[in-house]
């Protein structure tokens, strides 16, 4: 393995951990500042591991699926909301209509 490939392999490898711990941090109440920066990050990375994802289909047969793992990771990491106690306002205002 050559200095470049190594190089390419670990750049691959921090795309898609800073992708990840992006995604967590965007789901943290930090700041409005510092949560905005993390979105940028994460959005960013959405785009690196979207088009690593594609490049890598025609380069090395095994490294797309991990990049398109990622991504659906990343994706679902900073649209849901796992938390417990977390409710929907609007979802109960509409369903107390129904239910009275």
């Amino acid at each position: 393995m050559d200095a470049t490939h190594r190089a390419l392999v670990a750049a691959w490898i921090a795309v898609q951990l800073v992708g990840m711990l992006a995604a967590w941090g965007s789901r943290l109440n930090l700041g409005r500042r510092t949560t905005a920066s993390l979105r940028l990050v994460l959005f960013s990375c959405l785009l690196a591991v979207a088009g690593l994802s594609w490049a890598t289909g025609f380069e090395a047969a095994h490294m797309w699926v991990l990049s398109s793992a990622t991504l659906g990771v990343m994706i679902v990491g900073s649209v849901c909301d796992f938390r417990a106690d977390s409710m929907n306002p609007t979802l109960d205002q509409f369903l107390a209509l129904y239910e009275s």
